[in-house]
């Protein structure tokens, strides 16, 4: 056994026969060095994960692409606006940057309003929202060989467009560096991503210089041209660099993934990496037919009177059950749909205990000779086989802290027992 102690590239052996310290230097050039302190997060790479490299290579990539495509857009809108036109007012161009700035701003709000909720599950899908920021560049330059009176409309459509990409983009680029962040470093690896970011977009600008001048500004073909060209580069890198992050939290496609593999195949447990090689970026979270977080009303209307009154005394007295499941056929040939509706105080465990109850009755009820409708009560404590899951699951290096929410995509109903 050898004794080291390391700081950064530096390393020191200890030599038990002579009973003192050997020093180990690992020699960067001093350039090399620099380089990294300036864009690398501090202890790297021991500071990410493994798919921080090649995620970062393919985003700086898009954001090369991007920066060119946006010179090209920024030219067109200032043609469009006017500028080089002797009729063309200055205070007209001001009073249209308020209102494209104006629109830009509801749009963040509303956007944030309806789908904030949705970004830290699907970090991976959301990330591709960039297709937003292309098409508002694709607007700008239509705007420049336009009619002088769509330019208005189409300038506002595509500050809203790149709105919604800011707002997406900025968050699940925060649920992303918190993946990467191993040490607890996110401060640090955002504030070097910046750096990243910054030198990226500066050989960007060099480049969309060069474009610019040989790119006549009147020339549409070869406008678009250009713009389809870095436009393709911009989507495949970033298709890339989503496809590289192996994420350690568990939403539902995960979940599902997880489960119906664990449960058809002897109890296999896939790890992370594996589930992100066969995950899919655009995924319908309706597919399964499992819906969390239905109004218990709801399940209520659709069964007997009878049967809602039993429920509802097997919840006054089973009061350690986190949630309810309805499992009916919408038609006899289609898949049994689960409803699943939610305690009010249940945990991320309990939400996941449901979806892997509701993919154990869909596997067992998946005949046709099914047909009528049933409830089930649960809890992870009820379900010895879920309990191995959730073992498995730590051991193969999955996140499932049960302090933190439940990353999978949940309506806001949920229900409560209480005392009359």
């Amino acid at each position: 056994m050898a004794l080291l102690e390391l700081n950064g590239a530096k390393s020191r052996k200890w030599d038990s026969t002579k009973s003192i310290w050997v020093h180990h230097l690992t020699v960067r050039p001093p350039l090399l060095k620099a380089l990294s302190d300036a864009f690398l997060p501090a202890d790297f790479p021991h500071s990410v994960t493994p798919d921080y490299v090649p995620y970062q290579l393919f985003d700086s990539a898009q954001a090369f692409c991007s920066t060119i495509t946006g010179m090209l857009a920024t030219r067109a809108t200032f043609k469009a606006a006017g500028v080089g036109d002797v009729t063309a007012t200055a205070t007209s161009a001001a009073l249209t940057w308020i209102l494209r700035d104006g629109v830009s701003m509801i749009g963040r709000i509303l956007f944030a309003w309806g789908f904030s909720s949705q970004l830290d599950n699907d970090a991976k899908t959301w990330r591709l929202t960039h297709i937003f920021n292309d098409l508002s560049i694709g607007l700008e330059i239509l705007s420049q060989f336009s009619p002088s009176f769509l330019f208005i409309w189409l300038a506002c459509i595509s500050t809203i467009l790149r709105a919604l990409c800011g707002v997406a983009g900025g968050a699940t680029k925060a649920a992303l560096s918190q993946h990467f962040a191993k040490q607890n470093n996110m401060a640090d690896l955002n504030a070097k991503d910046g750096s990243q970011e910054t030198i990226v977009n500066l050989c960007g600008m060099f480049l969309a210089a060069f474009v610019l001048r040989i790119v006549p500004e009147s020339s549409s073909t070869w406008t678009w041209s250009a713009f389809l060209f870095f436009t393709f580069l911009h989507l495949a890198s970033n298709w890339r660099a989503v496809k590289s992050v192996v994420l350690k939290t568990v939403n539902t496609q995960r979940a599902d993934i997880l489960s119906r593999v664990f449960l058809t195949a002897k109890g296999k447990i896939m790890s992370p990496i594996q589930v992100s090689k066969v995950e899919r970026i655009f995924w319908n979270n309706h597919s399964t037919n499992i819906e969390i977080g239905v109004p218990m009303s709801i399940i209520m209307s659709s069964i007997s009177g009878d049967e809602a009154k039993s429920l509802t005394e097997k919840l006054s007295h089973e009061k350690d059950k986190s949630y309810v499941l309805f499992i009916t056929r919408r038609s006899p040939s289609s898949k049994p749909l689960v409803m699943i509706s939610i305690k009010q105080d249940a945990g991320s465990t309990d939400v996941l205990c449901a979806y892997f109850h509701a993919v154990q009755l869909q596997i067992t009820l998946n005949s046709p000779d099914f047909q009528k409708c049933q409830t089930y009560l649960g809890s992870p404590k009820s379900n010895p086989v879920f309990t191995e899951f959730l073992e498995g699951l730590k051991k193969a290096g999955w996140e499932l802290d049960v302090s933190e929410r439940s990353r999978l995509t949940v309506k806001e109903w949920t229900f409560r027992i209480d005392s009359d």
